[in-house]
Order: structure tokens, then sequence, then C-alpha cells
């Protein structure tokens, strides 16, 4: 009786139910001995919800004894605050404790933390077999993330036999769950042709699904194949627009391409400055493409300045990355500076790195 007494406290508007606020008629509940209200009593404090502010604390203490009480879902949130230290120090023995409870009772969720655990060999030792068999569990009980789980294992061949179909199967259904991740993958399988047969057209489908959904490769990848007209036709401002959202979550190929096709006006007007700007940018994250090509625009003087020393410092820098023809570019350079002058680029070259922890 407790449990519909507190589903139609939960749903009837404050104004109709009185001055007092949720988790006040929870906690009456909670100390009185319920289970689920200890449980819901834990999810306020949990979440800051309920007219409560949050309090790991105060969580902890309610869904510890909730978890006690054989509730499932509780078994499995006070697993994941040991997990995480969240008001109390981290116990990762602990979480694999209440996780193991929890998942016994059918809590997906719980099934996914535990399979996670063994996994990486926190708190248990590390069993990819037990990894899988919990994210099948959890998959057939149609949870998005471990259906993309599974299917990660089953393209990896790792705590199972490698099956690419399966493994397509499992991420497809994933992809339909939502899961961005899942449609990702999916879409390199098609286009790479892994484990399945390629197909371009719905590889492109799979990456415009997480590229909607704001993934970052996978805006990459969408528009690389618009940019090469793979999977359908080419459009190259199309490829321009995805270049652009990638780029602007940081990643480091969107903004080199896009950078490429504004240096030379290629789906879009040309913009030297802007590509100076995204090669600057994606040499911050790294790309010794990104460098070599800063190397260039700063020895030809094109969208910024010409500054040889700041040529030879790129070419250098792409060098220590093996970048193919950085070697022979710097030493071009080279040939206009004086001596002090490379000592200068390389000191700039190992100050940047330095100041980058690299």
């Amino acid at each position: 009786m407790y449990r519909w007494m507190l589903i139609l406290m939960l749903c009837i508007p404050r104004g109709l139910y009185g001055a007092a606020l949720p988790w006040q008629e929870v906690q009456s509940a909670a100390v009185g001995g319920h289970v689920e209200a200890q449980r819901m009593l834990g999810q306020f404090y949990l979440e800051g919800e309920g007219g409560v502010e949050k309090d790991p604390k105060r969580a902890g203490y309610w869904l510890e004894k909730a978890a006690r009480g054989g509730d499932g879902l509780a078994q499995s949130l006070y697993g994941y605050l040991l997990s995480q230290g969240l008001g109390r120090a981290v116990d990762e023995e602990g979480a694999v404790y209440w996780y193991r409870l929890a998942a016994a009772q059918g809590e997906p969720k719980a099934m996914i933390a535990l399979a996670l655990k063994y996994r990486a060999g926190l708190g248990v030792k590390r069993d990819a077999r037990q990894a899988v068999q919990l994210f099948r569990q959890a998959a057939e009980l149609g949870d998005g993330r471990a259906q993309y789980y599974l299917g990660d294992h089953l393209a990896r061949g790792e705590g199972i036999p490698r099956d690419g179909a399966q493994a397509a199967q499992w991420y497809e259904r994933a992809a339909r769950s939502g899961s961005l991740l899942a449609a990702l993958a999916l879409g390199q399988m098609l286009e790479q042709g892994k484990g399945v047969q390629a197909d371009g057209a719905m590889a492109r489908h799979w990456y415009e699904q997480a590229a909607q959904g704001g993934h970052a490769e996978a805006q990459f990848r969408l528009a690389l194949m618009w940019e090469e007209g793979r999977g359908g036709v080419r459009d190259v401002a199309v490829a321009v627009d995805w270049y652009r959202k990638a780029a602007a979550q940081g990643d480091t190929r969107g903004a080199v391409n896009l950078g490429y096709l504004l240096a030379h006006g290629v789906g879009a007007p040309r913009d030297e400055q802007q590509a100076v700007a995204l090669y600057t940018q994606a040499a911050q994250g790294g790309s010794a493409t990104a460098m070599y090509n800063l190397g260039v625009r700063y020895s030809m003087g094109s969208g910024v300045k010409q500054d040889l020393i700041a040529a030879y410092q790129w070419f250098h820098l792409a060098w220590q990355q093996h970048y193919k023809g950085a070697d022979a570019a710097r030493e071009q350079v080279a040939m206009q500076l004086k001596g002090a002058q490379i000592a200068q680029a390389r000191a700039q070259a190992a100050q940047w790195l330095s100041d980058k922890g690299r």
C-alpha cells in the first residue's frame, strides 16, 4: 500500500497535496522502515530532486539502508556511489559486491557496471568472458549501452570468438536505441567492409545518425564521404558544413580538412586566414599535418605574415613527428636563415612542446 501512496503522492501537484514537499513525505515513510521510500529518498539526495539539495552522504545513508533491505535499484545506485567515491572513499570491491546483488535481481545498469569492472579488472580479477556474459544479459533486456558493448566485444574477439556479422547486428540494435557510438561503429564496419559486406550508402546513413547526434568523429567521417563522393553523390559544400561541426568540437582531422578546403576555395569561398586559424587549432591538438601546413603558410606568407623562423619551427615540429616531407621543407627554409635564427626557431619549437606538456 505504501508504494502506491508514494507513487500517487509524487504525481500530485504540490498545490493540491499541501505545504509539505515530496521528500518530507518520503522521509516519513523511509524512517518508518519502508524500503522503497528509503531508496527514493536516497535518489532525491543523489540527484538534488524532490525539494532537497544534492547530498552524497545522505544519499549513501538511505541507499545503503534500501540496498540492505533488498531493493535492486538501490543496490545498483549504492554500488555506483562506492565506485565513484561520492560522499565516501572509493571502494571498488564494495561496488562489485552490490552490483552483483543488483544484477542478480535483473538490474541492467548493474549488469553493465559489473561487466565494466570485469573488463577493466577493478575490484575484481579481470575476466573478459564474464564481462561478455553480463553485457549479453543486459543487451537481451533491451539496454542500448549493453548492446553496443556486446557488439564491441564481438567485433574485437575479446572474451568471445570474433563474429563481424553478430557484432553488426548488435551495433544496429544499439544504434536504433539511440547509441551514437554504435552508429559510428556500424558505419565504420560498413565503410571498410570489416566482418560485413561493404556498403557505402548504409555507412553514410549510420554516420549521419551519429553526426546528427553530435558525435565529432562521425561528423568528420561523414564529411569525408561527402567530399570524396563515396556512398552517394559528391557535394563538397555539404562536406564543408560537416567539417565545420567536427572542427568546432575539437576534431583535428576535421579542422585540417576544412582548412585545406578554405585555403583553396573548394566548397566555400577562399579564406586563407581562417585556414591558418584552423591549422593552428589542429596543431594545438597534435596534428603533424597541421604543423606542416602551418610551415607552408608561414614560409609563403599565405593567410599570415611571412615568418621564416615560424615556418622552420612548424616544419621542425612536424619532422619530430616523422611527417613525410617535413625534413626537406625545413632544410629548404634553413637555407634562408642564419644560424642564430635557426637556433631561435628550434628554441621556440622546444618551448611550444614544453607548454603543451609533450
